[in-house]
């Protein structure tokens, strides 16, 4: 339990020291609001697609294809799970604020804590299976996501938001994993080199707007209370007791499961909010509030879905 806490803590510290970044960026007047437009821009069509490649970049081995099914089959549940307790309970109103917080409780920052937390708890093969629900991430995130947002405008817009780029990067992954032959060097480094920026350029962005972020709202919100309780606790806990009744699943491959929903909410909130005229500063603060309160909270979800599942 304790090894948990440092994990975590340690991975929350490296993301609020790249923050800082952004934030002295802002401060210093290094970055302007049309500098952090193209550098959303280029987490989304570039960092994000690269780091998905890379991740299946490892030998072939058919044992592991029952395991990509079922992390795949639980992502889809645990989807279900905060989208229905996101209908149910904060499906109310329409101001940009409420929209930040519907899309909070359903989207974790699966790829940019869940991941190197599934690394130092899992080591590679947690890294392997820690791809699967960051695919799944963007294809709900960007069809879904997108229309808590925006609407999507007809079969066009869907079709859009489907084949935006880390989802063709998915499936490119996938297919270039059954392959019998790995990516040239050549190609495969400037890859991981460009997926390692994955991390960096959003805690930049979400920096530069940490720099003007007013936490009053959250501190004061109720309803950001039962946003953050939704996201920490009720969507993460409800996804382990349904996993309870999976037995037929590898304990560890629900483990695996649980880390990347059990993660505060996503950075790319902030990102979102940028690209569609959401309000930035606010869902800032959401992801910071949320970020500190994880150094508890994933500790105490991952021991309490270790113990549920080993009954």
């Amino acid at each position: 339990m304790l090894e948990s806490i440092l994990i975590a803590a340690e991975q929350t510290a490296i993301l609020f020291v790249l923050m800082g970044f952004g934030f002295a960026a802002r401060r210093l007047k290094f970055l302007g609001r049309s500098s952090i437009r193209g550098l959303t821009g280029i987490v989304v069509n570039f960092t994000t697609p690269a780091i998905i490649i890379s991740a299946f970049q490892c030998p072939f081995d058919p044992a592991k294809l029952p395991g990509l099914g079922w992390m795949f089959a639980m992502c889809a549940v645990a989807y279900v799970i905060a989208i229905a307790i996101e209908r149910i309970f904060f499906n109310r109103g329409k101001d940009s604020r409420t929209k930040a917080l519907r899309w909070s409780v359903i989207f974790s920052n699966a790829g940019y804590m869940g991941l190197p937390l599934e690394f130092a708890l899992f080591g590679m093969n947690g890294v392997f299976f820690g791809a699967v629900p960051i695919a799944a991430w963007n294809l709900v995130g960007w069809t879904y996501g997108v229309s808590i947002f925006r609407p999507l405008e007809g079969r066009k817009d869907l079709i859009k938001g489907i084949l935006n780029p880390a989802n063709v990067a998915s499936v490119l992954a996938l297919v270039l994993f059954f392959l019998p032959w790995r990516l040239p060097n050549v190609i495969a480094k400037p890859l991981e080199i460009i997926g390692g920026m994955n991390t960096p350029l959003p805690m930049i962005v979400m920096g530069f707007f940490l720099g003007g972020a007013k936490f009053g709202p959250v501190l004061r919100s109720a309803k950001a209370y039962a946003m953050l309780f939704a996201r920490h606790f009720a969507a993460p806990l409800l996804f382990v007791a349904a996993l309870c009744v999976m037995p037929f699943i590898p304990m560890e491959l629900r483990l695996m499961a649980v880390v990347p929903f059990a993660a505060p909410i996503g950075v790319m909130l902030t990102v979102f909010a940028v690209r569609y005229g959401g309000d930035a500063e606010y869902s800032t603060a959401l992801v910071a509030t949320s970020t500190v309160l994880s150094i508890l909270t994933i500790p105490l979800v991952i021991g309490l879905a270790r113990l549920l599942l080993s009954l």
